[in-house]
C-alpha cells in the first residue's frame, strides 16, 4: 500500500509538471523522479525479506538516495512537494522508529523549505500541510505496527497452543497405548496361568481316569507325564498369544504304545509352510527329545490342530524307572 501511494503521488506530480511547466523543466523533474522511484523500487525489493514489523536499518541507503533525488527536484520547481506524503509513509514503514522519525522530520523540512523557496506567496497553510501530513503518516504507521505486533503475538500464541495440543494428544496416545499393553499383558498372564492350572488338573484327571479304565495308563512314567504337561502348557500359551482363538480344546489319551496330546483352536491359523515361531520349535524339540513327534495342521483363517505322540516304555522299563535307587 505504501509503495502504491508513493508511485501514485509521483505519477500525479509528473502530470502536473507536464501541464504547468516548460517541457525542459518538466522533463528534468520527471527524470529525477523516475530515477528516485527506480532506486526506491530496487532497494525496497532487496530489503523486503529482512524487513520485519519494526523496520530495518538496511533500508537506509536506498531511502537516503531517494530522498536526495526528490529534494533535487525543488531546484527546478515546487511541483514535487506532493511526493512528501508518500515518502513520509515510506521512511516510517521501512526504518526502525528512531530512524523513521528523524527521516520523517527531514522529509518535512525539505518539503516546507523547497515549496516555500519556489513559491514566494506561500503562507501558513502551505507550511502546515507537510507537517500535518507527517503527523498523519506517523499515527497511521504506528497504529499499523501495533496491529502487526498484536497479530504476530497472537500467531505465536496460536502456534504454541497447537504445539501444546499436539504434545498432549501424543502423551494421551502413549498413555492409552501403555494402559492397553498393561491390560493385555495382565489378561495374558492371567489367561496363561489359569490355562496352565486347568491343563494340570486335566492331566491329573485324565491320568486317574485312564488308570481306572485302561491298564496302559499305569505305564506312563513321571518323566513322560512332565513332558506332556510342559508341552500342553507351552502349546496352550502359544495359542493364547498368537491364535486369537475363542475356543481351545486340549485332549490327552494313553494308547498301547504312546501317549497322545492334541491341542486344537479355532483361531486365525497360519500356513505350515512358513517359518515356525519359537514356541512351536521349542515344543517340537521337547517332543523329539523324548523320542516322539509333533505334527501341525493349520490353514489361514481355519484354526490350528497340533498332534503330539510320545512313546510309552514297556512294563518292565516303567517299573525300573519308578523303582527308587538303592531299593
Amino acid at each position: 500500500m505504501v509503495h502504491g501511494l508513493l508511485y501514485a503521488l509521483v505519477a500525479l506530480t509528473a502530470v502536473r509538471t507536464l501541464l504547468a511547466g516548460p517541457p525542459l523543466r518538466a522533463g528534468s523533474v520527471i527524470g529525477l523522479l523516475a530515477v528516485a522511484v527506480s532506486v526506491y523500487s530496487v532497494g525496497a525489493r532487496r530489503t523486503a525479506r529482512r524487513q520485519g514489523p519494526d523496520g530495518t536499518w538496511s533500508a537506509l541507503p536506498h531511502l537516503a538516495v531517494t530522498v536526495a533525488l526528490w529534494a533535487g527536484t525543488f531546484l527546478l520547481g515546487p511541483d514535487a512537494v506532493w511526493v512528501a506524503f508518500g515518502l513520509d509513509f515510506a521512511v516510517l514503514q521501512a526504518l526502525p522508529l528512531p530512524g523513521g522519525v528523524v527521516a520523517l522530520a527531514m522529509v518535512t523540512v525539505i518539503a516546507i523549505v523547497g515549496y516555500a523557496g519556489g513559491t514566494p506567496q506561500a503562507g501558513v497553510a502551505e507550511v502546515l500541510g507537510p507537517v500535518i501530513g507527517a503527523l498523519v503518516a506517523l499515527a497511521v504507521v504506528q497504529a499499523v505496527r501495533a496491529l502487526q505486533r498484536e497479530v504476530a503475538e497472537r500467531t505465536r500464541l496460536a502456534r504454541e497452543l497447537l504445539a501444546a495440543q499436539a504434545r498432549i494428544r501424543a502423551q494421551e496416545r502413549e498413555a492409552a497405548a501403555a494402559q492397553e499393553r498393561e491390560r493385555i499383558a495382565r489378561e495374558l498372564h492371567d489367561t496363561v496361568a489359569q490355562s496352565a492350572l486347568s491343563i494340570q488338573m486335566l492331566l491329573e484327571a485324565s491320568a486317574s481316569a485312564l488308570e481306572r479304565d485302561d491298564p496302559a495308563a499305569a505305564r506312563v512314567p513321571e518323566r513322560v507325564a512332565r513332558t506332556v504337561l510342559r508341552l500342553a502348557q507351552s502349546l496352550l500359551a502359544n495359542a493364547v498369544q498368537h491364535a486369537d482363538a475363542s475356543r481351545i480344546v486340549v485332549s490327552v489319551e494313553a494308547a498301547e504304545e504312546e501317549l497322545i496330546l492334541d491341542v486344537v483352536d479355532d483361531g486365525v491359523g497360519f500356513s505350515p509352510g512358513t517359518a515356525e515361531g519359537f514356541g512351536l520349535r521349542a515344543a517340537r524339540a521337547r517332543a523329539l527329545a523324548q523320542g516322539g513327534r509333533l505334527e501341525v495342521e493349520s490353514t489361514p483363517g481355519s484354526g490350528t490342530a497340533i498332534h503330539v505322540e510320545l512313546p510309552l516304555p514297556a512294563q518292565d522299563e516303567t517299573e525300573r524307572e519308578e523303582t527308587p535307587v538303592g531299593r
